[in-house]
């Protein structure tokens, strides 16, 4: 059996300030527990700050926004008095606000997409937020975080060079290791928004699956998720693909290379959200129609060959089905088959 004080509400009116002091300490203590570990244990470092929005996220469904706005505060100055200004403010910034938003949606229950497209800016912008900070104490400036991602893409390629001619070939093309280092700096510079806003949707989407998980194991009545084989943004979304080809078109016919930035970035953004969609209805279409064994085994080779052409043919589904829903098509012309209607 679970903790009671935990997962059972206290309909005692005498009892309430107690209990709610007692879980909302708890809460605190174990999110400083998660801070301290996410400073001071290496192994830990990159795991422990996905578990900080977990105790708040806690606090703010059982006790409100109002006490956990006030035990986030406590937990920052605590923090701030044992690991240091800049760790706290990191984990503040990047994981405490986004364990107020996580409780906030699962104590009203709104809509998976609607929290994780807020989650994913609020961790954007703490994301943002942490490497000025960093940059800031250190003393650098931004030239220093693109030395680095220079000095990534130099790596990279003295990796490829040392795998010998055949990797070189693969990678390289027509290009020297020197003009494909250029070419991977220029690349990874020009694009790095949309490679912090994956991230930061990672991290987003991560932290929402990890505080509902343990949110169910302690028995709270929260919105489930759909089953994967649903997943499916809405249409309307896909307006954001068609101004970024607007926008990139417009960049590429003006010859404006910031147009294009900003279009392609846009693009980049997407395209996990659409794979993950085109996946989502492969799935469902396994589950719900009836593939021979040999055809699979058929499939799986097609992918294997032609890896790269099935990755787009993936996005393509996920985009199409956005705008035209495949499953209730498929669902309804099975439905009028059963019935005889044709």
């Amino acid at each position: 059996m679970p903790n009671q004080d935990l997962t059972t509400p206290d309909n005692d009116h005498e009892n309430q300030t107690v209990v709610c002091l007692t879980q909302s300490a708890k809460m605190v203590a174990i999110a400083v527990v998660i801070g301290i570990i996410a400073a001071y244990v290496p192994v830990l470092t990159i795991i422990a700050p996905f578990f900080f929005p977990v105790p708040i996220a806690i606090c703010y469904f059982r006790q409100g926004g109002r006490v956990a706005i006030i035990a986030t505060v406590c937990i920052y100055f605590i923090l701030l008095a044992l690991t240091g200004w800049v760790e706290s403010a990191y984990l503040m910034l990047q994981f405490g606000f986004l364990g107020l938003l996580i409780g906030y949606s699962y104590l009203h229950g709104t809509k998976q997409l609607f929290t994780l497209t807020w989650a994913t800016i609020i961790a954007f912008a703490g994301m943002l937020l942490s490497i000025w900070l960093a940059l800031y104490v250190s003393g650098q400036h931004f030239d220093y975080l693109f030395n680095t991602v220079k000095d990534f893409a130099k790596a990279f390629t003295s990796a490829i060079v040392g795998q010998g001619q055949s990797a070189e070939s693969a990678f390289f093309g027509t290009m020297t290791a020197d003009q494909y280092t250029v070419y991977i700096q220029d690349m990874l510079i020009r694009h790095l928004p949309s490679i912090l806003f994956i991230a930061s949707m990672i991290t987003a989407m991560f932290c929402y699956l990890l505080s509902g998980a343990i949110m169910k194991r302690l028995r709270y009545k929260i919105r489930p998720l759909p089953s994967f084989s649903n997943w499916r943004i809405d249409w309307r979304l896909m307006w954001g693909i068609v101004a970024a080809l607007i926008i990139a078109g417009c960049g590429g016919f003006f010859d404006n290379q910031l147009l294009k930035d900003i279009g392609d970035n846009i693009l980049i953004v997407f395209c996990p959200v659409l794979f993950v969609c085109g996946l989502s209805f492969l799935v469902w279409v396994l589950k719900n129609i009836h593939v021979q064994s040999w055809m699979i085994f058929v499939i799986l080779i097609i992918i294997f060959f032609q890896f790269y052409p099935t990755i787009f043919l993936i996005l393509f589904i996920g985009a199409f089905d956005a705008v035209f829903n495949f499953r209730m098509r498929i669902t309804n012309f099975r439905d009028k088959m059963d019935k005889g209607d044709f």
